[in-house]
């Protein structure tokens, strides 16, 4: 069940690509919600109505599952039904600090390009220290 992954960095895959983009990485659950709740702060029933067209599978009722509150290290937030998510491609992800050196002549070109390589791989939480 998706509750077991409340508080935790998740990555998983969706039951409708088309509809929802294929895969998320990076977003931490932090609530289940109802239906009610979950349409207060998303358009819950036009997304319900998309994702059924395209997996069929999933209850009729919008109302008959529960809705996870998803938020991603940018600070945005996503609402989306349990049965939307393929839930055994659902992974805790582990967090980790990393520290690299970089010992040479180190430029703000340097710095610019070390930045563009994390954020062009899906790492935006970081941050630079330039030690002279």
């Amino acid at each position: 069940m998706l509750r077991d992954f409340i508080d935790q960095r998740l990555a998983f895959d969706t039951v409708a690509p088309g509809v929802l983009g294929t895969n998320r990485k990076g977003a931490t659950l932090v609530a289940m919600l109802d239906f009610d709740t979950a349409s207060k702060f998303s358009d819950i029933m036009v997304k319900h109505i998309q994702v059924r067209n395209a997996a069929p599978q999933i209850p009729a009722q919008a109302g008959n599952y529960k809705y996870g509150k998803f938020v991603f290290a940018d600070g945005s937030v996503e609402y989306l039904g349990e049965p939307w998510i393929v839930l055994s491609s659902v992974k805790a992800i582990q967090v980790r600090k990393l520290v690299f050196t970089i010992e040479e002549d180190v430029t703000e070109d340097t710095e610019s390009k070390a930045r563009a390589a994390w954020l062009s791989n899906g790492i935006s939480k970081f941050n630079v220290d330039i030690i002279s």
